[in-house]
């Protein structure tokens, strides 16, 4: 069955409509998970390494890190039943979220060893919080196209947030 403006010979264009964006739903998925579902890989909170105050700073965050994650592949659960106004608030809220978890981490002062994976985190971080933005903005746009676009570039920054997590997880545990 077609709608309406096809039948008529016009093509059919994205509106900003109540109709949420079910075409990039997996995807989505695929990256809540890439960023680090779940909240259960967290690290103890008991664990103290030297040098404490970069140890504390990057546990914290990774915390909220897998939260969000977590809070991700909630979203995207009930995203099907969603509005694309419901989901571009949804996505701009976690877009938020990671921009702050980023700027903390930058903030911290790692050993020099470490420096660089830090960096690598927080600069996929940032990236990831732009995909976000980007797949909100075209959420609230109805425009599939761009929002599918974005959730590709948000799993090539997914998956260097989970490798660049867990090297610093390693390197910062207790032996």
């Amino acid at each position: 069955m077609t709608s309406g403006s096809a039948r008529r010979g016009r093509p059919r264009r994205f509106t900003a409509s109540s109709a949420p964006l079910r075409r990039s739903t997996l995807v989505l998925i695929a990256a809540a998970v890439a960023l680090g579902l779940p909240a259960s890989l967290a690290p103890s909170a008991g664990a103290s390494c030297s040098p404490a105050p970069f140890v504390a700073g990057f546990r914290e965050a990774q915390g909220r890190i897998l939260t969000i994650g977590d809070f991700l592949g909630r979203e995207l659960n009930r995203a099907s039943g969603m509005t694309n106004g419901q989901i571009a608030g949804q996505f701009a809220y976690m877009a938020g979220r990671v921009r702050t978890v980023a700027a903390d981490l930058d903030r911290l002062s790692p050993p020099r060893p470490l420096a660089a994976a830090l960096g690598r985190l927080t600069r996929a971080l940032q990236a990831a919080a732009s995909d976000l933005t980007a797949i909100s903005r075209a959420a609230r746009a109805g425009n599939a196209t761009g929002a599918a676009s974005a959730t590709r570039s948000l799993l090539r920054h997914s998956s260097r947030i989970r490798t660049s997590r867990r090297f610093l997880d390693a390197k910062t545990k207790c032996t």
